[in-house]
């Protein structure tokens, strides 16, 4: 346990470190940043801002939101586009990582050593899928009620698979 001394020291400490400015602050927020597939900021420190700035103006124009919520939904479907397409660089760099994966090893060990770091970007791909389509499917029912089209109220159908040996249990939700 520490003593008084000690943590009026580590405060006072404390007090000297770390970023002063606002800019400071905001590059010190990224520091973390690995691979970026959880970013709170769509652009991380390996991508250029120009390139963002296109891929959201092609999106825009396929979609063409009018309003607030239609310019929301379009906002956040962009958003898990950008990551889904920097989770591709990710796999990538995982298996370039190692030169001599299929040098020295037959195809079908090639996921040998990557197996959590590919399940975990399963994971982030589902899930960043998931948020991609639902902006998307729930733009689309704006738009079209703008249109003044018949729309069916939205269906969600939840699949969780869960393995265990031997067995398997489906869950719909």
């Amino acid at each position: 346990m520490a003593t008084e001394a000690q943590i009026t020291a580590n405060q006072k400490n404390a007090l000297k470190g770390g970023p002063k400015t606002v800019e400071g602050k905001l590059i010190a927020s990224r520091n973390s940043t690995k691979h970026g597939l959880l970013a709170q900021h769509v652009l991380i420190k390996s991508e250029r801002a120009q390139d963002l700035e296109a891929f959201r103006q092609a999106i825009y124009i396929d979609l063409s939101p009018i309003g607030a919520m239609e310019e929301l939904l379009t906002e956040k479907a962009t958003s898990a586009a950008w990551r889904l397409q920097r989770l591709a660089k990710v796999e990538c760099a995982i298996f370039n990582g190692d030169n001599t994966l299929y040098a020295t090893k037959g195809p079908h060990d090639a996921f040998d050593g990557a197996n959590e770091q590919l399940h975990t970007l399963m994971r982030y791909e589902a899930n960043l899928e998931k948020a991609f389509y639902r902006a998307l499917h729930e733009l689309q029912r704006l738009q079209g009620m703008r249109l003044g089209q018949p729309v069916m109220a939205p269906i969600a159908i939840e699949l969780n698979i869960e393995g265990s040996k031997g067995s398997e249990a489906m869950n719909f939700n």
